[in-house]
C-alpha cells in the first residue's frame, strides 16, 4: 500500500506497479484516489494489528499451557522413578528443570513461533520489493543475508557453549541454596555462615560472569546486520541516483526501500535475537529431552497404577536368595538372604551400623529391586505389582518428613479432604499418642505446622509419621528406628500401643533398643549385609557372640533415656 501512496503523491504518471491499474485509475481524480488507498490502507493496518495481537494471544496460550502440561509430565516421571534413581539423582538438577528450565526452554518455542510469524512478514515485504525492483531486492539480500550468516556462524558456537554452561551454573546455585538453608542450624552451631555465603557468592559470579557474555553475544548478531541494513539503503540510494530514472520515480523507489527498511528492521532483529536465543537455550532442551526419554524408559509404574488393589495377604511375606548391590559398588548391601515373616508375626531386624538394616526394609518396602533373588506375598512376586504391594505397607522412616500444611492433611498425605476418613484419623491420633498435640494445637488437626513442621517437638514429629503411617490402616508396619526421637514416657506408651498391635498387624521394626523389639516373635541379627542369626532376644544373647557384645556395649540397652 506505501508504494502507490508514494507514487500518486509525487505524480499523476500511474507507471510501474500501478501501470495496469491505469485505465481504472485515471477515471477518479487524484485526491480522491489518495483518500481512497489511505483509508484502504488504515483499514488493513487495523486488520494486522488485530491479526497480530490474536496471534500473541494464541502463541501464549499455546506455551504457557504446554509447559503446565510437559511440567507435570516430567513430575510424574520423576516420582515414578525407581527409588534407586533418586539416590543417584541431584534433586537440585530436577528442581531446576521444573522450574526454570521448562520456563525457558517453552519460552524457547514461544520465540519459535514469533520467528516464524517475523519470517512471513519479513518475506511478505521481500516479495514486494522484488515486484518493485527485482534485481536490486535480490542483490542486496544475497549480500546482507550472507555476511549476516557468516557471522552468525561465527557467533553461535560462542552462545551455545556460554548458554549450557550457564545453565549447568544455575543447578550448582540451586545447590548451594538447599545446602544454606537446609542445614541451617549446623552452619550457625559451626560458624559456618561465612564460608556458606561465599560459596554462593562464588557460583554467583561465575554465572554472572557467563550470563554477561552470552547476554552481549546475543546482541551482536542484530547490530551487525543493522550497520549491513544501513549500508545497503544507502547503496540503494547511490543506485538510484546514478540511474538514468525521472526524479519522481528515484524518489518514489527510495522512500519504497526506506519504509521497507524501517518495517523489515525489527522483524529482521527479532529473528535474530529469536535465532541467537534458541541456540542458546539447546543445552537445556537436551537436559530436559534425557530426562524425559531415560525417564519413560525406567519408570518403574505410571499414576494411572495407583487405582490397582491391594495384594491380598493371607499367609506369608517370603524373601528367598535376594542379593542387592548398589549401582557404582563394588560389593553387595545385601547378599543371599532367606527370610519368611508369616501374617501376624513381629520380627526386629538387629545389628551394627552397615549391618544392611535399611537396606533390607527397602527391598521389603519395594523401593529396591534385588539383583538376585525374589520376594513374594502368598506366592506372588511383589516387583510387577509393586504399586498393589505397597498399599499393603505402612512405613515409619527415621526422619519425618513435615509438609507446611495443616496436620490433618500431614497425616492423611496424599489424599484430598473430602476422601479422609474421620474414624481412621481418630485411631491413628490415639495410637501415635498424638491426642493432647491436637488439643494443645490452636486449630486442632487444622493447624498449619510450617515447613518441615517448625510448631512441633522432635518427638511430636515422629509420633506424626507413625500417625501416618498407620492411617491407610496397613496389614504390614514398618519402623525404621521410629521411637528414637520420643521421650521414655511416651516411648513406654506408644511402644504398649504397638504390642497391641502384634498379633493383627505382621511389624518389622528395626531399633537399637531393646524396649522397641523385646516383643517381637524373634529377631533378625545381621552382620555385614548377611542374617547371622536369628531367634527370641534370650536365645540371641546366648547363643550368638555378636549379638551379645552388641547388648554388652549398650546398642541394644533397655529403652531408658538420658535426662
Amino acid at each position: 500500500m506505501i508504494v502507490p501512496i508514494v507514487q500518486m503523491g509525487m505524480s499523476a504518471d500511474y507507471s510501474g506497479p500501478l501501470e495496469s491499474l491505469k485505465p481504472l485509475l485515471a477515471q477518479f481524480s487524484s485526491d480522491s484516489l489518495i483518500l481512497a488507498v489511505s483509508l484502504g490502507f488504515l483499514s488493513l493496518f487495523l486488520l494486522k494489528n488485530a491479526v497480530i495481537l490474536a496471534t500473541i494471544y494464541l502463541v501464549t496460550h499455546f506455551t504457557l499451557y504446554s509447559a503446565a502440561a510437559f511440567r507435570k509430565e516430567l513430575f510424574e516421571l520423576y516420582l515414578t522413578q525407581p527409588y534407586s534413581y533418586h539416590l543417584q539423582r541431584n534433586s537440585a538438577e530436577m528442581l531446576r528443570n521444573l522450574t526454570n528450565g521448562i520456563g525457558a526452554a517453552f519460552d524457547g518455542l514461544r520465540l519459535g513461533l514469533n520467528l516464524l510469524l517475523d519470517l512471513v512478514l519479513s518475506a511478505a515485504a521481500f516479495t514486494i520489493l522484488v515486484i518493485v525492483e527485482p534485481v536490486l531486492t535480490i542483490s542486496l539480500t544475497v549480500g546482507v543475508g550472507g555476511a549476516g550468516v557468516a557471522f552468525y556462524m561465527i557467533v553461535g558456537p560462542l552462545i551455545q557453549r556460554w548458554g549450557k554452561q550457564a545453565f549447568h551454573l544455575e543447578a550448582q546455585v540451586i545447590k548451594a541454596i538447599n545446602f544454606g538453608l537446609g542445614a541451617i542450624k549446623d552452619i550457625k552451631i559451626l560458624n559456618a555462615e561465612a564460608h556458606t555465603s561465599h560459596l554462593l557468592n562464588t557460583l554467583s559470579i561465575s554465572q554472572a560472569r557467563i550470563l554477561t557474555r552470552s547476554v552481549v553475544a546475543n546482541q551482536t548478531p542484530r547490530l551487525f546486520v543493522e550497520l549491513l541494513i544501513i549500508v545497503a539503503l544507502l547503496s540503494v540510494a547511490a543506485a538510484l541516483i546514478s540511474s538514468d530514472k525521472p526524479l519522481e520515480s528515484i524518489l518514489a523507489m527510495a522512500g519504497t526501500f526506506a519504509l521497507a527498511a524501517l518495517r523489515l528492521m525489527p522483524s529482521m532483529n527479532r529473528i535474530i535475537s529469536s535465532t541467537t536465543e534458541l541456540r542458546q537455550r539447546t543445552a537445556l532442551v537436551e537436559d530436559l529431552h534425557k530426562d524425559l526419554i531415560e525417564g519413560r524408559r525406567l519408570q518403574e509404574y505410571t499414576t494411572k497404577d495407583e487405582g490397582a488393589p491391594a495384594l491380598p495377604f493371607t499367609d506369608r511375606f517370603q524373601i528367598a536368595n535376594v542379593t542387592f548391590q548398589y549401582p557404582g559398588s563394588a560389593v553387595s548391601a545385601i547378599e543371599d538372604i532367606n527370610l519368611t515373616i508369616k501374617r501376624g508375626e513381629s520380627i526386629g531386624l538387629v545389628g551394627g551400623s552397615g549391618a544392611g538394616k535399611t537396606t533390607m526394609v527397602d527391598l521389603i518396602l519395594g523401593l529396591l529391586k534385588p539383583n538376585i533373588g525374589t520376594m513374594t506375598v502368598d506366592g506372588i512376586d511383589i516387583q510387577p505389582n509393586l504399586r498393589s504391594w505397597q498399599k499393603d505397607v505402612g512405613y515409619v522412616p527415621q526422619d519425618i518428613f513435615i509438609v507446611d500444611d495443616t496436620l490433618r492433611r500431614n497425616i492423611a498425605l496424599g489424599k484430598n479432604d473430602e476422601d479422609i476418613d474421620p474414624e481412621r484419623m481418630q485411631q491413628a491420633l490415639r495410637i501415635a499418642q498424638l491426642d493432647d498435640v491436637v488439643a494443645n494445637l490452636p486449630e486442632g488437626l487444622d493447624t498449619v505446622l510450617g515447613e518441615h513442621g517448625a510448631r512441633l517437638s522432635g518427638g511430636q514429629r515422629q509420633r506424626v509419621g507413625i500417625a501416618r503411617a498407620l492411617y491407610p490402616n496397613p496389614q504390614i508396619l514398618i519402623l525404621d528406628e521410629a521411637t528414637s526421637a520420643l521421650d521414655s514416657q511416651t516411648e513406654s506408651s506408644i511402644a504398649a500401643a504397638m504390642e497391641s498391635l502384634m498379633g493383627e498387624k505382621t511389624m518389622v521394626i528395626i531399633a537399637h533398643r531393646l524396649a522397641t523389639v523385646r516383643h517381637c516373635d524373634f529377631l533378625v541379627y545381621m552382620e555385614q549385609g548377611r542374617i547371622a542369626a536369628m531367634g527370641r532376644f534370650d536365645d540371641l544373647v546366648k547363643s550368638n557372640a555378636g549379638f551379645a557384645k552388641l547388648v554388652q556395649l549398650g546398642s541394644l540397652v533397655s529403652g531408658e533415656k538420658e535426662s
